[in-house]
């Protein structure tokens, strides 16, 4: 194993960061470089497929709209006069005059008539 004193270090440190030194570039270089990477692909990686992205969108929604607009346009055979129209809850209008439900049985306005059919009815009026 060699053994190195604390003077030859030092050089051979110093040595190394002077190698270091010369094949590093400069901040400034360094930086002027990645600024025009950076302007120089903008429009190639951003504003192009944003562009496309965007003007893709937009034909999505003015085709959706043509179709709502399409779909939901009457025909002259389903149209009808707004005279003629029901709701489709018009039903539960007519629930109070149907005779099913305003008309009670007569057997259960009595109740002793269970009396007749075999049943004893308590009465409770008596006490």
């Amino acid at each position: 194993m060699t053994e190195w004193n604390d003077d030859d270090l030092h050089r051979a440190f110093a040595e190394w960061r002077e190698d270091d030194a010369k094949q590093t570039p400069t901040f400034d270089g360094t930086l002027g470089d990645a600024r025009a990477r950076v302007t120089s692909r903008a429009l190639r990686r951003v504003a192009w497929p944003f562009a496309w992205r965007a003007a893709a969108a937009m034909m999505l929604v003015a085709g959706a709209g043509w179709f709502v607009r399409r779909s939901h346009a009457p025909n002259a055979a389903t149209a009808v006069a707004l005279s003629e129209w029901r709701s489709p809850t018009a039903f539960l209008l007519d629930a109070s005059s149907d005779p099913l439900l305003t008309d009670t049985p007569t057997f259960l306005s009595n109740p002793r008539e269970f009396g007749t059919l075999g049943i004893r009815v308590p009465n409770w009026s008596r006490r």
